[in-house]
Order: structure tokens, then sequence, then C-alpha cells
């Protein structure tokens, strides 16, 4: 932190680039125009005031979302997307990551795509809960459209790897967070 490296990594592949469906949730009237995202931005930043925390992660986000919008000349960012050079093929990747020595906890993470993160355990759980869908849903639904997976590999996949480990939400949450899940799911539910 603080050394101020003008670089923007993103893990995105060109599959996942494509599953768009969050940016239209932000958007007011679901057409997703910088001018719509903005206000949909703006008014998600007005109902939960604890993002005004941290100007700084605010600041980083709009610089964020402006080089993901093709205006990286204004941030004087530069942007690395791998994926995009090299195709994401689980039988090819995931033995050359176990290779260099990087491991998956398959019993907390069912899936080796984005096998390394709890926000994104919770982020899926939560889609999955309040949409009834997640980005795996999205991601497997897209591959299957561009005939990459068969209808059954999907399925099966999409059960397996969004099998809801409410536990381990629970956990996630009470440790890194210090939240109740059972406050959370009443909050939700009104």
């Amino acid at each position: 932190m603080g050394q101020k490296i003008p670089i923007l990594m993103t893990g995105h592949s060109i599959n996942e680039a494509k599953t768009n469906y969050r940016i239209e949730l932000l958007c007011d009237n679901k057409k997703s125009s910088k001018a719509n995202l903005f206000i949909g931005y703006g008014k998600r930043l007005l109902k939960n005031p604890s993002y005004f925390i941290s100007i700084k992660t605010l600041y980083y986000q709009f610089l964020d979302f402006l080089a993901e919008k093709g205006r990286k000349g204004k941030t004087n960012l530069a942007i690395i997307k791998p994926f995009y050079y090299i195709e994401w093929n689980e039988d090819t990747v995931v033995p050359k990551i176990l290779e260099l020595g990087w491991k998956f906890d398959d019993k907390e993470f069912k899936s080796t795509w984005r096998a390394d993160c709890y926000i994104g355990v919770l982020r899926q759980f939560f889609y999955k809960q309040e949409l009834g869908f997640n980005d795996l849903d999205a991601y497997y639904a897209h591959l299957l459209r561009n005939k990459e997976i068969s209808m059954s590999e999907a399925m099966e996949r999409i059960r397996f790897e969004n099998e809801n480990n409410e536990d381990l939400v629970r956990s996630i949450l009470r440790d890194f967070y210090d939240v109740d899940y059972d406050i959370v799911k009443k909050k939700m539910n009104k």
C-alpha cells in the first residue's frame, strides 16, 4: 500500500466480462449508460453512508470504474487483463497453478474459479439468496451458450459449486466482520 503503482490488474476472462447483470442491477432504469451507472451508484452511496468512511476507497473505486469503462487515459492507470490473452481452460490452468505450489481449499471452496476469496463466497451466497442466481450461474450459462460445455456439465457444476454453505457464510461474517448472520438475514427479509 502507498506505493502509488498505477496498475489495475483484473482476473476477468472474456466469458466473465460478458456476465454484466450486476452493472444492470446498479442502473436505475436497467439501461447501462454511464449516466445511469453514476446515478445508480450515487443513490446506493446515499442509502449506505458507511461507504464514506474511507474516502480513499471511494476514490479508487471511481478510478477503477473509469478505467474499466475505457477512460484509462484520464486515470493514468495501466490495465492488465491476462485472461484476454491466455484462454482460461481449467484443465490446463489448474494443474499449472498446483504445479506452482498454490493450493485450493476444496473444503470451503467448491469451485476453482475464484477459489481464494471469502468476499466472493459472501457475494455469491447473497446474490443467490436475493436474486435466485449469481455469477456462477451466469458464467456457466455463457459457457453453455458458446458450446464450451454441455448442459449436463453446466447443471452439475452449478449444483455442486453453488451449494449454499450457510455455516461457512456464518463463520466468515462472525470471524472477519463481527456480524451475526441471523441479523443480516432478518434485515434482508425486510
